[in-house]
């Protein structure tokens, strides 16, 4: 509660503080239906907002920001809630003041916590106070992507790591490579046993040729589902990710191409049958992924 206080110190009056720093109120509960859809600023520089105004989230405008049940959206930002603390001031009645901090993801590993503190008085909401702050490793959330698939998508995950650990090697842990990115606005996640374990470890997550199980699962109405991904083709070397330029969210940007090395093709992407395994290596082609709105289509590079 200390650092709401030092946010309005500025904004309220001593006799509304007094009355903040008595609060009962202060608790992590739902955001109120009234603040939830898109806000559009009504001064310059941007404190005041109204809801369904005349701005758009086109990419170059700076004066929106939305809120959701689940997270905090603006221009550069896309964040996943991680508690809304709610407190009550009296201020020509009651009025609501919201803290609510929110947990974001940006290119990398990157991780950080942003809090937005804002006051809704009819239908006019003041962004009394922003801040962000840098969460180190050991403290960013652990293994939600993992957790979130299926029961049986995780034991062949830690299945995986549990052989590569065989190896002596330092093996990835948690949501460390499961590679994200959204597709017609779904998310998915990219199980590639290679990523999975740090690298290709022969007769433990990989063959001699590199060639390994490579998964693509997309999130259907709140459900993962596996869907169809090179299934008769042989995948070798790494896999490139190519992303429609945009702001970063943290379920990933919108896909643009996946661009994979083929051992042995598909009937899309082909390969001719060599006389021996080390000679397939030559006649090993590209092959470039893409999602049609419904499944993914390949063709030769």
């Amino acid at each position: 509660m200390k650092k709401l206080l030092i946010a309005l110190a500025p904004l309220l009056p001593a006799t509304t503080m007094l009355v903040l720093a008595n609060s009962a109120h202060a608790a992590a509960e739902r955001l109120p239906q009234l603040l939830l859809g898109l806000w559009c600023s009504t001064s310059t520089p941007s404190s005041t907002y109204e809801k369904n105004g005349k701005c758009s989230k086109e990419e170059g405008n700076d004066s929106w920001f939305e809120l959701s049940p689940d997270g905090y959206e603006d221009y550069v930002n896309s964040c996943k809630t991680v508690s809304i603390t709610v407190s009550i001031v009296e201020r020509r009645g009651l009025v609501p003041v919201y803290s609510l901090v929110y947990n974001c993801g940006g290119s990398g590993k990157m991780v950080w916590n942003k809090e937005i503190t804002v006051l809704l008085q009819g239908e006019t909401l003041t962004l009394l106070n922003t801040r962000s702050w840098d969460v180190s490793p050991e403290d960013a959330p652990k293994a939600t992507l993992l957790r979130s698939l299926p029961a049986d998508v995780q034991k062949y995950i830690e299945e995986t790591r549990a052989r590569c650990q065989q190896t002596g090697n330092n093996i990835p842990s948690g949501d460390e490579g499961l590679e994200t990115f959204t597709v017609s606005g779904k998310q998915a996640v990219l199980v590639d046993e290679k990523l999975l374990c740090g690298g290709c470890y022969h007769g433990f997550n990989c063959s001699n040729r590199d060639t390994r199980d490579v998964r693509v699962y997309v999130l259907f109405g709140g459900a993962w589902r596996k869907v169809p991904f090179l299934e008769t083709a042989d995948i070798t070397g790494d896999i490139f990710l190519s992303y429609v330029p945009g702001k970063y969210r943290p379920e990933g940007q919108e896909l643009n191409a996946l661009v994979v090395d083929l051992y042995s093709g598909n009937k899309e992407c082909p390969t001719r049958s060599a006389p021996s395994a080390s000679a397939q290596m030559y006649e090993a082609r590209t092959c470039v992924v893409r999602w049609n709105g419904a499944k993914f289509t390949y063709k030769p590079l």
